[in-house]
């Protein structure tokens, strides 16, 4: 059973539409463009492999971030812009 980013755990297919639907529209508020990057992170159980960076639409990126399979990517301090 997964369970939303603060530990409650999503009981139904309804619920875990609900909670992508708020991500999406929090991520929408911080990324208007509608993409956003992620990161990819251990999670034994839905055997992801960490430290991939993905550009990818912020409902999907909503989907991963509830699942425990990414996070939002951060520049790291110092680095040099393209």
């Amino acid at each position: 059973m997964n369970d939303i980013p603060d530990g409650t755990p999503i009981r139904s297919f309804e619920l875990y539409r609900t909670a992508v639907r708020e991500k999406s529209e929090e991520l929408l508020r911080v990324f208007p463009s509608g993409f956003c990057r992620i990161v990819s992170i251990e999670n034994a159980t839905k055997g992801s492999t960490p430290g991939v960076v993905t550009e990818c639409r912020v409902f999907d990126a909503a989907k991963h971030l509830i699942d425990g399979t990414a996070e939002l990517f951060t520049e790291p301090e110092g680095a040099v812009q393209a």
